[in-house]
């Protein structure tokens, strides 16, 4: 909701709390790499998502294909950001 009211300060902090609550749900660092893009922060989307890709490792799945959907989707989104 933040975010596309792009009250952006707002929803960094939204998404940092749902990561706080919830970081098995990969869905709250999907959303503050869109934070960080949507402040022109590069670096801070490749983070949080290198972040979410660690988590998906550690989750114990009983769906290796939604786990295997779920990697290409994150790798994928870091291959579009600037390289390092």
């Amino acid at each position: 909701r933040f975010l596309a009211q792009h009250d952006l300060a707002a929803a960094e902090t939204a998404a940092r709390r749902a990561i706080a609550a919830y970081p098995e749900e990969l869905s709250g660092y999907a959303i503050l790499a869109d934070v960080y893009l949507a402040s022109n922060n590069g670096a801070g989307a490749r983070r949080v998502l290198e972040d979410g890709l660690r988590m998906l490792d550690r989750l114990e799945v009983f769906d290796e294909s939604a786990r295997n959907l779920t990697r290409a989707a994150l790798r994928g989104s870091l291959e579009k950001l600037a390289p390092r």
